[in-house]
């Protein structure tokens, strides 16, 4: 089951990607402030160009939330490396997805035993923590001293 659904997200992944054009990438929607840096298999990168997205879903309904989705990247191409995340506001149990893309085409997921702890996420707009593990793709790899530091 768990190969099936890394399928389902790598073609997802893949066709959300191929349908933007150069001018989709980070640059596109809010600008936010901060950073995301982590270190892919011990090289360091960082993420300064940061998008904020808030969509409230089942709205009208008693489970009513909204729903963060923050894209960051290394230029304003879109064909940089990228990493984005997804997470409910107000959680912070570290139930959020990590994906992270190579050179704007090649997308890896998340593997089991990666781990996202989140400090801060709340009304105040700041997204707080730290994330580390393995990234599946067409290869693999670890990402270690991931921080992410949003103020939106």
């Amino acid at each position: 089951m768990k190969k099936v659904l890394f399928i389902f997200v790598l073609m997802a992944l893949a066709f959300t990607v191929s349908c933007c054009s150069k001018d989709d990438g980070p640059s596109a929607g809010p600008s936010a402030k901060g950073f995301i840096t982590l270190k892919a298999d011990g090289v360091q990168k960082t993420f300064p160009l940061i998008k904020v997205y808030e969509n409230v879903m089942l709205e009208g309904t008693p489970e009513e939330y909204t729903e963060l989705y923050i894209s960051a990247g290394t230029d304003h191409s879109g064909w940089s490396d990228a990493v984005e995340l997804s997470i409910k506001k107000g959680d912070l149990s570290g139930n959020a997805v990590f994906t992270y893309i190579q050179e704007g085409d090649i997308g890896y997921i998340t593997a089991d035993n990666f781990t996202i702890n989140v400090i801060s996420n709340g009304d105040d707009k700041k997204l707080i923590g730290t994330f580390s593990g393995d990234m599946l793709g067409i290869t693999a790899f670890t990402i270690t001293e991931g921080i992410f530091n949003i103020q939106y």
